[in-house]
């Protein structure tokens, strides 16, 4: 190998100085080791470089079914995009739910039958403590909450079944179940505060206003005639002393366990019932409550009795009418398992105990309709690609390190002879322009070993200087051509930072697209809101202890006085305070918990200008949703012409807003005294 060269004489023989033979093949030799040395090194770093490089390969997935995404999903969940035809598919195409409610609302107890048999016309005079008083109204009011429930679940089912998966790509099973769970959660939530809110703020007004109930359960109304038509009316507030305390109806919410006594109602002293004392020998009524109210008590009821066949049984011993129609207990008692919740907490939920949604994926799968999925793969080159480009470049590279090789011989050469003329003439350094163009022209890229005779390296020297000059003109050509000409190139950025993107946009702000890995986000995690509140529902005026410092009696007679007022008006203040601000945290909690759907990023303006276009709607629609209950109940109060009671400041008060109206019964010379409104 050492001995070998690849260079002809031809190569040398340009210096005049450079004549000896010797001299001549040396020069060849080193030519022909760099020339070695060049092309192996050059072929090392090529396969090298070409071996140890990464790719990343897009595999592109046709004719898709169910089974061939599930395959692809299990190995590349993360990476595997499905493009939809549609983007937009309504629930109700491709989804089923299943409502199990309470079994209380598909029992008898809520049947117009056995609500009936619980009616009792002189019902009150029983006793606000005694079942029978408010049997009747609780059973009804169970029964509406019921028909209500059901027709919101209806709602929800409808409102879900409309409601549209917006997505670009194919969902797998289980994001679509999430999905749909959070539809309908959300949807329930909103329904259920809408319910409870309205409920609070319709017991608000009872107990604020003192609103009298038909059935005496919160005021018992003692009557005196005078001489005149006019009666004197002392409304008793009903009352409750537990633990030394007096709590009084007319400002408090009381509740106590509901009996059933065996006495009569006619010896029962008037006055006894103004508290809420179990009369002696009485049978609690298991799981439900008389109050002031029987919303209120109804509300923290658990219906234990339900579930129990004695005390069904008590029920009928009790109320007539349940015997005549012959009820038994053990076909009415509710057997599934009892979670001893109150109503309240089974309305909040619309008395479901299950709610499963079913997905039928493969109607899914049709409507999304995928014609293809991707997904990329890094992946190393394959030997066989590096050995290809190895051969598809090595032409030129011999081409190119020969001329490498013998130019930079030459130099060396030249370079060394150069220090040994220092003192010689300076006109050779003249010659040197002629010297190069003569080396030129003695160029012979294309010898052949076995023919050297004259004419054939005269060919060959041609043919050379053809190569170069066309070799030349085509990198030129290119050369122009590529500055001349422009394309579009894809840049891919991965994951970059919030800098690089804005830098990204200021160059690129009409072309950069950055698509979101997520295209569905929360706004939660992309708002926070600080609500602020009127300095007054942070203030002393709405604190327990003014209220209750205004509620002592201070012995004031004028009614018109604002003192006798002011309890409940601040404690209604103080409920709004606090209804207002439920009610603002809830619509908070359900707008936060709402998505944000885009495809790539915005810019910054854009974000903003929609960002707060939806904060607009959700102030409005909490603020109208608000004034719609407040809105509902006044026209409720104004229509009913409710009659309000004392708050217990006076206890007894000379009304003129009653008047009597007397009723002679001719056969046994009774009158009676009958009490209206004018």
């Amino acid at each position: 190998m050492l001995n070998n060269h690849e260079y002809d004489d031809d190569d040398e023989g340009n210096d005049d100085n450079v004549r000896d033979p010797t001299i001549i093949l040396k020069h060849q030799k080193y030519k022909t080791w760099l020339y070695v040395v060049l092309l192996t090194a050059c072929f090392y770093v090529l396969l090298y470089v070409t071996l140890m490089k990464t790719k990343s390969k897009t595999v592109i997935i046709t004719n898709i079914t169910v089974d061939t995404f599930n395959q692809l999903s299990d190995e590349y969940s993360k990476i595997l995009s499905c493009p939809c035809r549609t983007i937009s598919i309504p629930y109700q195409n491709f989804t089923s739910n299943n409502v199990t409610i309470h079994p209380v609302c598909s029992s008898n107890f809520t049947d117009r039958e056995w609500i009936e048999a619980l009616y009792f016309e002189n019902a009150s005079q029983y006793g606000v403590w005694d079942f029978r008083t408010t049997a009747y109204s609780q059973f009804e009011l169970l029964s509406n909450l019921c028909s209500l429930s059901k027709e919101i679940i209806s709602q929800i089912q409808n409102d879900t079944g409309k409601t549209e998966l917006v997505s670009l790509y194919l969902l797998s099973r289980e994001q679509i179940q999430m999905e749909i769970n959070r539809t309908i959660e959300s949807l329930k939530k909103s329904a259920s505060f809408q319910v409870e809110s309205f409920l609070t703020y319709l017991k608000t007004i009872i107990q604020a206003n003192y609103l009298i109930s038909a059935l005496n359960t919160n005021s018992i109304v003692l009557i005196s005639r005078m001489k005149s038509k006019f009666l004197t009316l002392h409304p008793e507030s009903v009352r409750s002393e537990r633990d030394g305390l007096d709590q009084m109806c007319s400002m408090n919410a009381v509740v106590t366990n509901a009996t059933l006594g065996p006495h009569k109602y006619e010896s029962i002293p008037a006055t006894y019932r103004l508290f809420l004392h179990t009369m002696p020998g009485s049978t609690i009524v298991n799981g439900f409550f008389t109050g002031c109210t029987t919303l209120g008590a109804l509300l923290q009821s658990t219906l234990d009795c339900l579930y129990e066949t004695k005390c069904l049984q008590l029920l009928i011993d009790y109320f007539p009418i349940l015997q005549q129609k012959n009820f038994n207990p053990e076909n009415l008692v509710l057997s599934s398992g009892h979670e001893k919740l109150s109503v309240d907490k089974y309305l909040n939920d619309f008395f479901i105990q299950n709610w499963s949604s079913e997905v039928n994926y493969i109607k899914y799968f049709d409507q999304c309709s995928p014609s293809s999925c991707t997904y990329s793969i890094t992946d190393r080159t394959e030997l066989s690609y590096a050995i290809t480009l190895l051969i598809s470049l090595y032409g030129g590279l011999i081409i190119i390190l020969r001329l490498i090789a013998s130019f930079t011989i030459d130099i060396l050469v030249k370079w060394k002879s150069c220090s040994k003329k220092r003192n010689e003439n300076s006109e050779q350094g003249r010659t040197n322009l002629w010297k190069f163009i003569q080396k030129m022209k003695r160029t012979n890229l294309f010898k052949n070993v076995d023919d050297r005779s004259e004419s054939t390296v005269k060919q060959q020297k041609m043919i050379t200087r053809i190569y170069l000059a066309l070799l030349f003109g085509s990198i030129c050509t290119l050369c122009l051509f590529t500055s001349l000409n422009t394309e579009i190139i894809a840049i891919i950025v991965t994951e970059p930072p919030i800098t690089t993107y804005k830098s990204l946009e200021v160059s690129y702000y009409k072309t950069l697209r950055c698509p979101c890995s997520n295209k569905a986000i929360p706004y939660e995690k992309l708002i926070l809101l600080f609500p602020t509140f009127h300095q007054l529902c942070s203030s002393g005026f709405i604190d327990v202890s003014w209220i209750k410092m205004l509620k002592i009696d201070v012995g004031i007679t004028i009614d018109n006085d604002w003192r006798n007022h002011a309890p409940p008006q601040f404690q209604l203040l103080s409920n709004f305070c606090e209804i207002a601000k439920k009610t603002i945290n809830d619509a908070m909690k359900r707008y936060l918990s709402q998505l944000f759907i885009v495809s790539s990023v915005m810019n910054e303006n854009d974000f903003y200008k929609i960002i707060n276009s939806s904060l607009k709607q959700f102030y409005h629609s909490t603020a109208y949703t608000f004034g719609l209950t407040i809105n509902t109940s006044q026209l409720l109060m104004q229509a009913d012409q409710l009659y309000t009671g004392r708050t217990g400041i006076k206890e007894h008060t000379i009304t003129d807003e009653l008047i009597q109206n007397e009723i002679i019964d001719i056969t046994n010379i009774n009158e009676s005294v009958k009490v209206c409104y004018y």
